[in-house]
């Protein structure tokens, strides 16, 4: 039997290194479209940043290349006199180590004035490098571009493939908020501004792992205003921590201090409003999102997740039963599948939390909105990521041989009826391009 797993586990690592070499190549080059760097200052990357563009990873120079427009910021929420936010990113590629890159961030945010905004967020990406857009965008909505987002890159590669690059994250975003916490202390406390943490999948695990030992003193000490992270990996020894002794058999309370950590979202729908608003640090996920439950651990224990059946969670698989490896071998290939969704289309389970998203951070962030403004958001967040992604597929299609273009055109014609559940041409693309990519919602 140990041969046997043994056998097993070897061959399924032989496939990650093998699809680690693959995925690393594409997860460190541009997108056909966007190999022009932005123009707008207060972007990592335009002319004023001094920084190769060419040296920007993938999912790098999509967030960069994806920042809202003052206009369109004013249309969607209704006001006039919005700002430009500003946007820095310290790719992998950027520098050769932890501190090169994090001192690339610093600097960014030195040169943009990033601390001088109303509010600061520090995203800690996933393995790849993706920054969540949806979170990003609403933050920018909610404080009407009167704010300051900055990423720094661990991996190139799924978060799935990258679990051993979370010390490296997690020293390199501490190097950051270190930098970030000096700068502030050295303002008057009545300029300084909102300081969030976010981090999603692996990049929660990064983000958290800064404060483990130190439970909520940590986040206080460092000045962080409020957290929201979602989908933390099972590994992560910070939310043990935080955790504790409670079972999953019982919803938990708000605590310790002003943490929040649901078993599924069903928890925290169902917390009343007034305990809601105590929320500052939420650690969100959904019961049958496999991230939270993946861990080396599953291959030689039952986890909890997997006890009596009525003793399991909302969203625990009913009637599954542990198996030494094989349980920890498919609950792998579970994480690896974890996230397929329809751009411009938001939905709840597995590891997608964007329908979710708007409502966390305006209510854990206390970046209110009208009822109508969130509306609005909601609506233009879907727009935009739909937008973008036909962009990007267009200008793949177009940069095929001529004699491949049509058959490429053709799919993303598909592509774009598939998603915006609607009979579209060409023109019927271009039309969901220019009006989704800064919408101005009526």
């Amino acid at each position: 039997r140990m041969a046997s797993a043994g056998i097993t586990l070897g061959v399924g690592w032989f496939a990650v290194a093998k699809a680690s070499t693959m995925l690393s190549k594409g997860g460190g080059s541009l997108d056909a479209a966007l190999t022009t760097p932005p123009s707008t200052p207060e972007v990592t990357g335009s002319p004023a940043s001094g920084l190769d563009w060419m040296k920007q990873t993938r999912e790098g120079a999509r967030w960069l290349s994806m920042a809202i427009s003052p206009s369109s910021i004013e249309a969607v929420m209704g006001i006039t006199a919005a700002k430009q936010p500003i946007r820095v990113y310290a790719s992998l590629d950027i520098a050769q180590s932890d501190q090169e890159r994090a001192n690339v961030l610093l600097a960014e945010i030195d040169r943009t004035k990033a601390l001088e905004r109303k509010a600061f967020a520090l995203f800690s990406p996933t393995g790849s490098g993706y920054v969540n857009y949806v979170a990003t965008e609403t933050f920018e909505f909610l404080t009407h571009g009167d704010c300051a987002s900055a990423a720094i890159q661990y991996s190139v590669l799924p978060s799935a493939l990258s679990l051993t690059r979370v010390p490296t994250g997690s020293a390199q975003t501490s190097m950051v908020v270190a930098g970030v916490v000096q700068r502030l202390m050295a303002m008057p406390k009545s300029k300084r501004p909102k300081f969030f943490l976010f981090g999603e999948s692996l990049g929660s695990q990064v983000s958290e792992e800064m404060y483990r030992g130190t439970g909520l003193f940590g986040l206080e000490g460092t000045g962080i205003d409020a957290a929201l992270w979602i989908g933390t990996p099972a590994a992560t020894i910070w939310r043990r921590q935080i955790w504790g002794e409670r079972t999953i058999t019982e919803a938990p309370t708000v605590g310790p201090g002003a943490a929040y950590l649901p078993r599924s979202l069903m928890d925290w729908k169902a917390l009343p409003k007034k305990e809601r608003t105590k929320v500052r640090y939420l650690l969100l996920q959904n019961g049958d999102d496999p991230i939270p439950k993946f861990g080396s651990q599953v291959a030689w224990r039952k986890p909890d997740w997997l006890g009596p059946n009525a003793t399991r969670p909302f969203g625990a698989p009913k009637g599954t039963v542990w198996m030494p490896v094989t349980t920890f071998m498919m609950t792998f290939l579970d994480m690896l599948n974890a996230l397929t969704p329809t751009p411009g289309v938001f939905a709840e389970g597995g590891h997608d939390y964007r329908l979710v998203l708007p409502q966390a951070i305006s209510e854990t962030w206390q970046l209110p909105a009208t009822a109508e403004q969130m509306d609005r958001v909601n609506l233009a967040l879907r727009q935009r990521e739909l937008a973008w992604e036909l962009y990007r597929q267009w200008a793949e299609a177009e940069a095929k041989p001529a004699d491949k273009q049509a058959e490429e055109k053709a799919k993303v014609i598909a592509h774009a009826a598939k998603y915006s559940g609607a009979n579209v041409d060409a023109a019927g693309v271009q039309r969901l391009i220019s009006e989704g990519m800064q919408p101005t919602p009526a």
